[in-house]
């Protein structure tokens, strides 16, 4: 989720118009879609249901270290998170950047 948190209140607003860079192992760019709306992950062998406004898909699967950041406008708003995915099982991920 791309959302603003006030952690005094523990309210949030979701924010449109950010999107995920993703560099994965080999060092191939993969963008997500635009943040807003809102989906959730459901279906067969997905384990906990999570809610999300934006989303990266990367075929072939392939396992390594990963860096992503947010932008919007084409300019980067957080700062890079890493992160590695396994060989065995294949994995999905619900990055938490905070800036």
């Amino acid at each position: 989720m791309v959302r603003e948190i006030d952690f005094s209140t523990g309210s949030y607003e979701t924010l449109d118009g950010y999107q995920v860079i993703l560099v994965d192992p080999v060092g191939q760019e993969h963008q997500s879609n635009m943040s807003g709306g809102r989906n959730h992950s459901t279906g067969e062998g997905l384990g906990d249901d999570h809610w999300f406004n934006t989303e990266v898909k990367v075929a072939p699967y392939t396992p390594g270290t990963y860096r992503a950041w947010l932008v919007k406008d084409g300019v980067q708003q957080s700062p890079e998170a890493e992160f590695t995915l396994a060989a065995s099982p294949f994995q999905y991920i619900h990055l938490d950047i905070f800036w």
